[in-house]
């Protein structure tokens, strides 16, 4: 059986994407805002887990965190942007979740075509810490 929550989000505002220059108010409201739909998406995923399967709070299991963009229009999007402009919701989700948002893994983002629905869908499973961090001399 594989453990997994998937949380689906409205694609992220225009004043997150990187490389947009908004008025530092106006993307502090767009980062409260997606940060608060996150949260309450991620709570409403959570509560659908039950507490037997909240595999996330197992200290040292780190999560894998892949996103699928759903966009209106097919057109060319740079996929790096596309999932830094998650940062915001990311971190709403970690705090639904109660964990580090440090935990996260995140796979390269996929970009995709709905021209009915628009949005974005975030899936979290476990993946196993290894035992040993490798140091560097």
């Amino acid at each position: 059986m594989t453990q997994s929550m998937t949380v689906t989000l409205s694609l992220p505002p225009k004043a997150l994407t990187p490389n947009a220059r908004p008025h530092w108010a106006a993307k502090a409201r767009a980062v409260q805002a997606y940060r608060g739909e996150a949260f309450l998406m991620a709570r409403r995923a959570v509560a659908g887990v039950g507490n037997g399967g909240q595999w996330w709070a197992k200290v040292g299991t780190e999560i894998m965190v892949r996103s699928t963009f759903w966009f209106r229009v097919n057109r060319r999007r740079d996929r790096d942007n596309a999932q830094a402009s998650l940062k915001s919701a990311l971190d709403g989700i970690a705090e639904a979740m109660g964990v580090d948002d440090s935990r996260f893994i995140m796979a390269p983002a996929t970009l995709l075509v709905d021209a009915t629905g628009p949005r974005v869908e975030v899936v979290l499973h476990p993946t196993p810490t290894p035992a040993q961090p490798i140091e560097t001399p």
